[in-house]
C-alpha cells in the first residue's frame, strides 16, 4: 500500500513539473490512464463500482486497464478498489458508532458475506474481531 501511495505522489510531483508531455517521456498515456483508473477508484470506490464499470466509463477494456494499472501501481484496480472499501470501513468502524453491517454497505460492499472475507484477508481477523480487538485496546474514537 506505501508503494502505491509513493507512486502517485511523485507522479503528482512530476506531472505538476512537467512543461510538456515531452519533458517526461517515461510517462506515457499508459502512466495516465492507469493513475486516471487510480483516482477514478478513489472517488467512487463507495458506489457499485466493478472493473467492468470502471472500463466502460472510461472507454477502455478491464483487461488493458489491469496491466496498465499493474505496470504502474502493483495493485489491479479489482484489488486497489478492496483495499479502498476495506480502508474505508475501518475509518467507520473506528470512528462512528456504525454497525459493521452499515460500515460495509456505506463502503461500497454490497455483500456482508463477501465483505467479512475481503476483510479477513486485509486484516487477518473477522470484522467483529477486529472492532472488538481495537475497543478493548482503546483504540475507537
Amino acid at each position: 500500500k506505501s508503494a502505491l501511495f509513493s507512486a502517485l505522489r511523485e507522479s503528482e510531483k512530476i506531472m505538476s513539473s512537467a512543461d510538456t508531455p515531452d519533458t517526461q517521456p517515461e510517462y506515457s498515456t499508459g502512466f495516465h490512464t492507469a493513475l486516471t483508473v487510480i483516482r477514478y477508484i478513489e472517488k467512487y470506490f463507495h458506489t457499485h463500482l466493478t472493473e467492468q464499470s470502471i472500463a466502460k466509463e472510461l472507454n477502455f477494456h478491464p483487461y488493458y486497464l489491469a496491466r496498465l494499472t499493474k505496470r504502474y501501481f502493483d495493485p489491479t484496480p479489482h484489488r486497489y478498489l478492496m483495499e479502498c472499501r476495506i480502508n474505508e470501513a475501518i475509518r467507520l468502524m473506528l470512528t462512528t458508532d456504525c454497525t459493521i453491517s452499515e460500515a460495509a454497505e456505506r463502503s461500497g460492499f454490497s455483500n456482508l458475506s463477501h465483505f467479512s472475507t475481503v476483510f479477513r484477508k486485509h486484516t487477518g481477523m473477522s470484522p467483529i474481531d477486529w472492532r472488538n480487538f481495537e475497543i478493548s485496546n482503546g483504540e475507537k474514537v
